[in-house]
């Protein structure tokens, strides 16, 4: 399901912009604090994935998954969604890879697209690695590395030319 709307967006031309095919299908979005919501809307749709549960300990918020539970780092600012969202993404990436859709940069919120790694795999055997990642940002192992790779000038200026 979630494979074959990935390949509409790279199959896409590069000239041209995803986000209706974004804004019409479900992804992990960086808003309103529902990215867990959303994350169990695409697991219950998904073979082998399981809701991720939100709790605190010690005045920090916990995710849990599969039994194994990690601190989500949030600063109090506007970039807390962004962090919550990688973090979840670092809690899942055994079972699930999320990757941020690159036509939402610059955006005020971002769209991340949801495949077990064997299928992102299979999306770029077929389409190529290049393919894949001009419209999916895959994300770093740490943080500060996912905020300077994503918001990159090449990445915010993508249609600027029209």
């Amino acid at each position: 399901m979630y494979y074959d709307l990935a390949a509409s967006i790279v199959r896409l031309p590069q000239n041209k912009s995803a986000m209706d095919l974004l804004t019409q299908h479900e992804f992990v979005w960086a808003e309103h604090g529902e990215e867990l919501a959303q994350w169990a809307t695409i697991a219950s749709n998904t073979p082998g994935l399981e809701p991720v549960s939100a709790g605190m300990r010690g005045g920090e918020t916990r995710y849990t998954y599969k039994g194994k539970s990690v601190n989500v780092p949030l600063e109090e600012s506007r970039d807390d969604n962004l962090i919550s969202v990688y973090t979840l993404s670092q809690l899942v990436k055994d079972d699930a890879e999320l990757r941020m859709c690159t036509d939402t940069t610059g955006n005020s919120e971002q769209a991340f697209l949801v495949l077990p790694p064997a299928q992102w795999q299979r999306l770029e055997d077929a389409c190529g690695k290049d393919a894949v990642s001009f419209r999916f940002f895959a994300l770093p192992p740490s943080l500060e590395a996912f905020f300077e790779q994503a918001f990159a000038d090449e990445n915010m200026h993508r249609y600027d030319q029209g």
